[in-house]
């Protein structure tokens, strides 16, 4: 009896067996939706949001600059004028499509940047203006489009990007419901971020 049970129970139990979805994982994509840049920037304040966007922006590029150009210590990085310095440890690559050697030398200035440092840098007054141009002028240097507005006139784009949320970020200093614009301040940073994703979009494989 005991022999006919099991003989019963073994197809059910291997049907179950084969039935078992496999899981498979799938590299994370590094773009994020600009309207989230808008929405974060209104819960965390535009000021603290951005320095927290440019540190995770900078971070990425620069993990992207080393794989795209080699370790900081690589011969090909100290050609494209990176300084010598300890590479962090990196996560697997999930990009397949290699940039080509205009996005590669745009990569190399993010290899020997301090994310921390930069990002820390976008929260002090005044000084957060340099952090944050050089920050959207390698962006725009990084939109695979040859012809597109910010790939041809990068200067002209980050100072429409910077001026226009420096402008928002200003009204926050008005009296009564006249600083509530401000919180709107993101929308330039926003632009900048969906010029970034349209890089890793052309890098990144299609899932």
């Amino acid at each position: 009896l005991k022999w006919l049970e099991h003989k019963r129970m073994s197809p059910s139990i291997s049907r179950e067996s084969e039935s078992t979805p496999t899981t498979v994982n799938v590299p994370d994509s590094r773009q994020q939706p600009a309207w989230h840049v808008i929405v974060l920037g209104v819960f965390a304040t535009p000021p603290i949001y951005v320095a927290y966007w440019g540190y995770k922006t900078l971070r990425d590029l620069k993990r992207e600059s080393i794989e795209v150009n080699g370790p900081i210590d690589d011969p090909r990085a100290q050609a494209a004028g990176i300084k010598p310095a300890k590479p962090a440890p990196l996560p697997p690559r999930n990009c397949e499509v290699k940039p080509d050697q205009h996005l590669k030398d745009s990569l190399a200035t993010f290899g020997a940047l301090s994310p921390f440092l930069r990002g820390l840098g976008m929260l002090i007054p005044l000084f957060n203006v340099y952090p944050l141009t050089t920050l959207i002028i390698g962006v725009t240097k990084l939109v695979p489009d040859e012809s597109s507005y910010p790939r041809k006139h990068p200067l002209i784009a980050t100072g429409c990007v910077l001026g226009a949320f420096l402008a928002l970020v200003a009204l926050a200093r008005l009296p009564g419901l006249l600083w509530m614009p401000s919180l709107l301040g993101l929308i330039p940073i926003a632009v900048a971020q969906h010029w970034l994703n349209k890089y890793w979009a052309h890098v990144e494989s299609p899932d």
